[in-house]
C-alpha cells in the first residue's frame, strides 16, 4: 500500500542494488530518500582499517590490495549513491557528535510521508 514504507541502513553498491530499486520505482508505489554518509577520506580509511583488522578472514579486506582498492573507490566517488533517481541527503560523519541526528530523522520522515498526508 502507498502508506507503508521501508527503510534500510546499509552501504548499497549500484551494481548490486540499483536494478532492484529501479524495479521498485517502476511500480509507481515507491518513495526513496538516500542518506549519503561521508567523512574526511583519511577518517574513512582509518575506520575501514579498524573494521578490517577485527573481521573474519573470509571477508578478505584486511590485505594491502583490498585497502588500496577501498581508497581508490572512495576517491573516485564510487560510494556516492545507488544511481537511482531520488533525493539525496548528505551527512558529514567525520565527527559523529556534530551531526544533528534528530533533525536528520525528522527530515527523512517528512520526505516519506505520502503527499496526501503532508500538510
Amino acid at each position: 500500500s502507498s502508506d507503508v514504507f521501508s527503510s534500510d541502513l546499509s552501504n548499497f553498491k549500484p551494481e548490486y542494488t540499483g536494478e532492484a530499486f529501479r524495479r521498485l520505482e517502476e511500480t509507481g508505489n515507491f518513495r526513496c530518500v538516500q542518506v549519503h554518509c561521508d567523512a574526511d577520506p583519511q577518517e574513512l580509511v582509518s575506520r575501514y582499517l579498524q573494521r578490517a583488522s577485527g573481521r573474519n578472514p573470509v571477508h578478505m579486506d584486511s590485505d594491502k590490495q583490498s585497502q588500496a582498492n577501498f581508497a581508490r573507490q572512495l576517491l573516485s566517488g564510487y560510494f556516492n549513491n545507488t544511481g537511482i533517481d531520488s533525493e539525496v541527503l548528505s551527512v558529514n560523519t567525520t565527527q559523529w557528535t556534530d551531526v544533528d541526528w534528530k533533525d536528520l530523522y525528522a527530515t527523512i520522515g517528512s520526505r516519506l510521508v505520502p503527499a496526501s498526508n503532508a500538510e
